[in-house]
């Protein structure tokens, strides 16, 4: 063994011992070019120590650690040429080292072949290469760490007051410790950038077999980050990483900007939340035990725009800005926003949730066994109307638990449909696989294009659409040959309600006011509702129930029967002829061309 010790400074080239060294200053510093030991080796300074170059190499019962510490002063493992050969400043122990300095440690390589890595500063560190055998610990109380590449087998921790800038860190884990990360600049940035080293790029990364956790109170960029078996966990004003794997669980916050990922691929679960925008490439899930993989995204004053997303489990998205995705497929799947909302293709298990100001959404159920109804939800982002909906199902079945929408476009190729809660203020068009069913309760007028038009007042309103049969609470307008409609009862009070299957406005007004009718009650006016009369005139039903009059036409072509008057079939069954020859029902025939004006009269 060797054993220096001075009151003053220790200035020595070369030292080289068989088991132990012991070098002491204790009121000035300690500068080595060279220290080789079998044992291990202990050095303090009041003040610096300098030194090219610190080896252990372990002896019998004695690992051969390096402990080095300067109370006052800094640790320089400073590089040095000689003959034109130049030697890296470096600490190489068979067991641990230990670097303790009161300001800054700085060097180029530290290697622990069989024992942990410590380096604590009051100041900055820097090192390029570090490799230890089981944990790191880099710590700078008052500065940032800035290092090139640290590898160890167990956990490392590194911890700086302000920036921790690296190339690359990695744990491959031992017995007893899966070998994780944990970075933190309390005051800074993480940083992992890319090195060019021959023309050659090494891309930031992290790679720990066990978990990762990267807490940045700047922002917190990289490449790649990868975790074999844990969870990973990046915070920082801003993120911005382009390949995450995570073994378990991933969790990103952006505390002040927005996030910006290429790939995350995890097995459990995915929670990403931004202040700002959230913007990627493309999120899978796989599913863990215990965590069958969700994907939730949550943007409080931003957009969130990406490409496909895969998720084992559920799909939670929330933004207060456009949501924009390419491809979307989930168990039940999730989205909201204050504004647009844009999927190209949701594929979902068992349901889709919709909440925005506009949708506009393809949606296509995954079989199961047995299969189920596809339930859907279509609301505005406050659980209250959306402004508009454009939505195209594929699935065999489609229940709308909750449909919210002013005005609204549905088509599916489902053989049945039901809406259990629906309020439309405005007109949804549902299109089937059979029929073409129009909700408009803005106007009672009939339209042309659909087999099915239905009328509510107030726009609550349930529904079943079940291959060519239609049960609904709402009015029938009217509907086409091979249609079943059925009006469920309304309840006392109603003015106008069916409980049976076959009634509509269009068909039923003529036969249904005969002999119940007078002027009084055709003009009135209830419920704030206009009654309007029918035929050109304004007087054709009145004129069609009491006296025979000439047809009422429009434009240059002749007034063609549609239907007879109901008591006029039964005088022809007797045999007797009413009127003049070619004489037409005026009541239908004047109704035919004022189709609006008939229905306010319903």
């Amino acid at each position: 063994s060797a054993v220096l010790t001075a009151t003053g400074p220790i200035d020595w080239n070369t030292l080289n011992v068989g088991t132990t060294l012991g070098a002491t200053a204790s009121q000035g510093s300690i500068n080595f070019k060279t220290a080789q030991s079998g044992g291990t080796q202990t050095i303090r300074a009041h003040d610096n120590v300098t030194f090219n170059a610190l080896t252990t190499t372990g002896i019998t019962g004695d690992v051969g650690s390096i402990n080095v510490t300067a109370d006052n002063g800094f640790i320089l493992a400073q590089t040095m040429t000689s003959g034109g050969v130049t030697t890296l400043g470096s600490v190489s122990a068979n067991g641990s080292a230990t670097l303790l300095a009161a300001t800054t440690i700085t060097g180029n390589t530290l290697a622990a072949t069989t024992g942990s890595g410590l380096l604590t500063a009051s100041g900055p560190v820097n090192w390029n290469v570090l490799n230890v055998g089981t944990t790191l610990g880099v710590t700078s109380g008052q500065g940032s760490i800035t290092l090139q590449t640290a590898q160890s087998g167990g956990t490392q921790t590194i911890h700086a007051r302000d920036n921790v800038t690296f190339n690359a860190l990695t744990a491959t884990g031992i017995n007893g410790d899966a070998g994780s990360i944990n970075v933190n600049a309390d005051n800074g940035f993480i940083l992992a950038q890319t090195v060019m080293s021959g023309g050659v790029p090494t891309l930031g990364s992290v790679s720990a077999n066990g978990s990762a956790r990267l807490i940045a109170a700047g922002t917190n960029t990289g490449h790649n980050l990868t975790t074999t078996t844990g969870n990973a966990v990046l915070s920082g004003t801003v993120v911005r990483w382009d390949n995450l794997n995570v073994g378990g669980t991933l969790d990103v916050t952006a505390t002040a900007g927005g996030i910006t990922v290429g790939t995350a691929i995890s097995g459990g679960t995915q929670t990403l939340h931004a202040v700002n925008d959230i913007v990627f490439s493309q999120l899978t899930t796989t599913g863990i035990p215990g965590d069958a993989g969700d994907i939730d995204l949550r943007s409080d004053v931003g957009a969130i725009s990406g490409g496909s997303i895969s998720a084992n489990g559920n799909t939670r998205f929330s933004s207060v800005g456009p949501l924009s995705l390419d491809r979307i497929s989930g168990d039940v799947v999730k989205l909201s926003s204050t504004g647009d909302l844009t999927i190209r293709s949701i594929t979902a298990t068992k349901g889709v949730n919709l909440a925005a100001a506009t949708i506009n959404v393809n949606i296509e159920q995954i079989g199961s066994t047995p299969p189920i109804p596809l339930v859907v939800n279509v609301t505005g982002s406050d659980g209250g109307a959306a402004t508009s909906a454009n939505i195209s199902i594929d699935a065999p079945s489609v229940i709308f638990n909750q449909f919210k929408v002013v005005d609204a476009n549905v088509l599916t190729n489902a053989q049945a449909v039901a809406v259990l809660n629906g309020y439309v203020p405005g007109q949804m068009m549902l299109t089937t696989a059979t029929q073409q069913v129009l909700l408009n309760n803005r106007t009672l007028a009939p339209s042309s294009w659909p087999t099915l038009q239905l009328y509510q007042p107030g726009g609550v309103f349930t529904m079943s659409q079940i291959g060519n049969a239609n049960v609904s609470n709402a009015y029938v307008v009217f509907y086409t040959d091979g249609v079943s409609a059925t009006v469920t009862n309304y309840g006392p009070g109603h003015t106008c309600c069916y409980d049976f299957t076959g009634a509509s406005m269009v068909r039923n007004i003529a036969i249904d006011g005969e002999g119940k009718e007078t002027i009084e009650t055709w003009l009135a006016k209830k419920d704030g509702g206009t009654f309007y009369l029918l035929g050109l005139s304004g007087q054709a039903r009145l004129d069609a129930l009491l006296t025979p009059r000439p047809v009422e036409t429009i434009g240059s072509g002749p007034a063609v029967n549609i239907e007879g008057l109901n008591d006029l079939r039964k005088l022809r069954r007797q045999g007797q002829r009413v009127g003049r020859p070619g004489w037409k029902d005026a009541a239908v025939e004047t109704a035919k061309p004022s189709v609006g004006r008939l229905a306010q009269a319903w």
